[in-house]
């Protein structure tokens, strides 16, 4: 852990807050049952929504050099405090942004040192 990773984990929430978006960001329920009598895979959890702000940032699309980009993908910078457990999961979590569902197809971390300060997400409807 280096002297900045506090900071910048601070400095990240608050410039998100001040000029992101709203959004919600949606972690799907893990624990899944198949339900015989329906025949279909039933949730035994709820979805986690956390309340947060991103900035869209489509500049950054050249970060994902491995991904194949579609027309349409968006890169939303997110601090790390509003991602739960601390790191996207790719294909599964995603946003809601005005009633529009983003899916996290990668994240690349942005971090000063030992810690994640920030997350680019490349997201696609």
């Amino acid at each position: 852990m280096t002297l900045l990773d506090g900071a910048m984990a601070s400095l990240a929430t608050t410039l998100t807050q001040q000029f992101g978006r709203p959004v919600d960001y949606v972690r799907p329920a893990t624990t899944r049952a198949y339900n015989p009598a329906t025949g279909a895979n039933v949730s035994n959890d709820s979805d986690l929504h956390t309340e947060a702000s991103v900035v869209y940032d489509n500049s950054r699309l050249r970060m994902f050099p491995e991904t194949l980009i579609e027309n349409g993908d968006k890169v939303a910078i997110i601090a790390t405090s509003s991602v739960p457990d601390r790191a996207p999961r790719n294909g599964e979590d995603y946003l809601v942004d005005g009633g529009v569902r983003w899916t996290v197809v990668e994240a690349t971390p942005y971090s000063s040192g030992a810690l994640d300060a920030a997350w680019a997400l490349l997201v696609r409807r």
